[in-house]
């Protein structure tokens, strides 16, 4: 009878986890509605309206402004804007949206207005596109995890098999005992130290883990986390910090340093271009006549009767009337007044806490490191340069990225992914393991195994060292 109770005890909590893993996908779909907006201005003939997502139709024209988020697929028809796609396409900076290019609905207007033809809406978006990559991916099942299912299928045959004998030969031997022996064999071979043993072992690693800010959504990870043999990292806002950095000034003879500084963080106040906030720590607070950010160029402004310009080398051309070259490689945007470029200001998103010790230590536990990234191959190759990958992608799409880890499993590997963003979240439900940063998209701590708080990956560094620790335990 106990046996018995056993057994229904552990279906029902297989159903349990069925419907937590069901809860999750609700969690899933409530992050990928929150991406899109709820009302969005429709342009009509008489004027503009506010309506909501389910009014809206193929051939609509929308305006979205500076701060807004797409709403769907489509063409841009009048103005210019800076588009936030990271969390997309994995593009490190916003990129310009001129008449005639598309623009991708869950992606953030930065800078500029724009209005655009709605083309296509709902399950047709690349963002739906995503979502069904990610079902996809949690339907693929990697050959390890097939072969476990395999060898669960036998060790029941085994231990029925081996019942079925021991009551036969019992039956030869003394026909009252057979009975009991048969159950017997069913009561001891039941695996009651994997089914009790392991998730205790594997709570207090996961109790182990939270107080290291390591939060774990699937504790069997731990279990996969030392037979790893591939890691696939995410570039911009997971080896790097997604806010930009000023890293270098260059100022003519006779200009300041400090000075010019102080003349860029007041001109950046009135841009809501993310690289304006590598400039606010320098603003005095001090008055700016006619401030103006003017979309994918720059800002300008008048400052003690002085009329300044920051942006492009070609904003700046225009301002000084002759050619502007940036003094080297990277991101470089120039100061200048009517005469001539005042200094210049190197730009960068720096490698985030901890991410060089990460590496450092899996490369030395002889563990084979790949860059997978949506952003520019330039950015992506200076980067696994800098880090010591010598694999490395770039400009992939979330269909790409899927594919480079299949390609990894189908060759018998092991694979973790850590990434941040929406498009990274087909390739985290793929992945052997997946880890997300806290500070990333909802979509992606929604897919991920582990989920880092904070902003170091040191933490990460210290979850991979005790991961050995609990599969001994186990």
């Amino acid at each position: 009878f106990d046996s018995v109770v056993m057994f229904i005890f552990f279906l029902l909590l297989g159903r349990y986890a069925v419907l937590v893993a069901r809860q999750k996908a609700g969690r899933l779909h409530s992050a990928l509605a929150r991406a899109l907006p709820t009302q969005v201005r429709r342009l009509t003939d008489s004027g503009s309206e506010l309506v909501s997502l389910v009014e809206l139709a193929v051939g609509d024209r929308v305006q979205a402004a500076t701060g807004e988020t797409i709403a769907a697929d489509g063409t841009v028809l009048r103005g210019q804007a800076q588009v936030d796609e990271s969390l997309l396409s994995g593009e490190s900076l916003p990129c310009r949206r001129n008449p005639g290019e598309t623009v991708m609905a869950g992606s953030l207007i930065r800078d500029g207005q724009i209005e655009f033809r709605i083309d296509r809406l709902g399950q047709s978006t690349t963002l739906s596109g995503i979502v069904r990559l990610l079902d996809q991916a949690r339907q693929f099942r990697p050959r390890l995890a097939r072969l476990a299912d395999r060898i669960a299928g036998v060790f029941v045959s085994v231990v029925l098999s081996a019942a079925a004998v021991a009551g036969l030969i019992w039956w030869q031997i003394d026909a009252s005992q057979a009975l009991s022996v048969a159950l017997a064999v069913l009561v001891v071979s039941c695996p009651c130290a994997l089914a009790l043993g392991t998730p205790v072992a594997l709570a207090s690693a996961t109790r182990g883990l939270a107080r290291l800010g390591i939060l774990i959504h699937r504790p069997d990870a731990l279990e996969a986390l030392p037979k790893l043999t591939h890691l696939v990292f995410d570039k911009t806002g997971t080896l790097t910090e997604s806010r930009p950095v000023l890293v270098e000034t260059r100022t003519a003879k006779g200009v300041d340093e400090d000075s010019a500084r102080r003349l860029a963080g007041r001109l950046e106040r009135v841009s809501r271009h993310p690289l304006s906030l590598a400039f606010s720590r320098f603003d005095d607070g001090g008055s700016v006549n006619d401030a103006r950010a003017i979309a994918a160029s720059g800002v300008r402004g008048t400052i003690d009767g002085v009329d300044y310009r920051l942006g492009k080398s070609a904003f700046i051309a225009e301002k000084i009337g002759q050619s502007v070259t940036e003094p080297g490689p990277g991101q470089w945007l120039a100061l200048a007044d009517d005469r001539r470029v005042l200094a210049w200001f190197h730009l960068d998103l720096p490698l985030r806490e901890g991410a060089r010790k990460l590496v450092d230590q899996l490369q030395a536990g002889g563990k084979i490191l790949w860059l997978a990234s949506g952003d520019r191959h330039a950015n992506v190759e200076a980067m696994a340069r800098s880090l010591g990958i010598e694999h490395f992608r770039a400009q992939l799409s979330p269909q790409d990225k899927l594919e480079l880890m299949r390609q990894l499993q189908s060759a018998g590997h092991r694979v973790a992914m850590i990434g941040d963003g929406i498009n990274d979240a087909p390739v985290l439900a793929g992945a052997d393991v997946s880890m997300a940063l806290a500070d990333g998209a909802d979509i992606a701590r929604t897919q991920a195994d582990l989920v880092v708080t904070g902003s170091s990956l040191d933490r990460l560094a210290s979850a991979l060292a005790l991961a050995p620790r609990v599969r001994r335990v186990i």
